[in-house]
């Protein structure tokens, strides 16, 4: 039996923050390349159809498709490409499609950007391998990648009808999207574990446990992402200092920020702003 879709190599992996101004040149390659919205708002243009991708969607681009990006001048983005090697047929599926990720697969998606970070100098072409690279990387990114292609053609299809989630799943599944929305809009807040049994009275363990099984990780890490992608905004996009960001975000000192965004992004605030891609083409250096 032959595989739905093998992956013989990935040729680029990228993750890039564009300022509200970017914008590139049309360009086109031999090998099939995804597009992941990670925040903002991104416009496309193909040799065939055009639009806008909003945050947690995808756009695929098939081998020999002419297409470019821009931003709207008012919104910046960050966002995830891989591009690939594959001759199954079965990516027919996914041409000229944009696809909201399910929220079931972001976990999985999460794990594939981590792993390229972990395994890869990301943004550069062609391919550089970290020194410090985990073992199977390379393998286990192209496991991933067809992993998530593949369920993801699965959650585009209808849910069978003999399945009916259990009353404590629905439950669970709330109670996870009601603590993500808590944390949302308390994003320049300071949250405890105490805090959010109180709120919802339901216990630690429980929610973390909840929480970790549907979004693959940590409420306080969740959080904390949530203030380091709006970090990465503000970076963006206004004149504000990094002591007044980490004000505005809840940190207890600049110093702190400093050293929370550096572990997360890899770069110091003041590092991150000063590489910002404004305008310039998209390259692969």
């Amino acid at each position: 039996m032959s595989d739905i879709i093998h992956i013989r190599c990935i040729d680029a992996v990228s993750c890039y923050d564009l300022s509200p101004t970017f914008s590139t040149k049309s360009e086109k390659h031999d090998n099939w390349e995804f597009v992941y919205i990670d925040s903002g708002t991104v416009g496309y243009v193909t040799d065939s159809v055009s639009g806008t991708l909003r945050q947690g969607e995808l756009l695929f681009h098939r081998p020999g498709e002419v297409h470019s990006t821009v931003c709207n001048g008012k919104v910046s983005a960050s966002i995830f490409t891989v591009i690939f090697e594959t001759s199954s047929r079965a990516m027919e599926y996914f041409s000229c499609r944009a696809i909201k990720v399910p929220r079931e697969l972001t976990p999985l998606l999460r794990q594939l950007i981590d792993e390229c970070a972990r395994t890869y100098t990301v943004s550069k072409y062609p391919l550089i391998k970290r020194p410090d690279a985990p073992r199977g990387g390379e393998q286990l990114i192209r496991n991933l990648t067809e992993s998530f292609l593949i369920l993801l053609m699965r959650e585009r299809k209808n849910v069978p009808t003999s399945y009916a989630p259990s009353a404590l799943e629905v439950s669970d599944c709330e109670l996870v999207s009601d603590i993500r929305r808590y944390l949302s809009d308390r994003i320049s807040e300071r949250v405890t574990l105490d805090m959010l049994s109180e709120q919802f009275h339901f216990g630690k363990t429980h929610m973390c446990v909840m929480f970790k099984k549907v979004c693959g990780t940590s409420i306080l890490g969740y959080h904390l992402e949530l203030k380091m992608s709006e970090a990465k905004r503000l970076l963006r996009e206004d004149t504000l200092t990094v002591r007044e960001i980490s004000e505005r975000l809840g940190f207890e000192s600049p110093e702190y920020f400093s050293r929370c965004f550096k572990q997360r992004i890899g770069y110091s605030p003041r590092d991150f702003r000063g590489m910002l891609i404004t305008g310039a083409k998209l390259k692969r250096e």
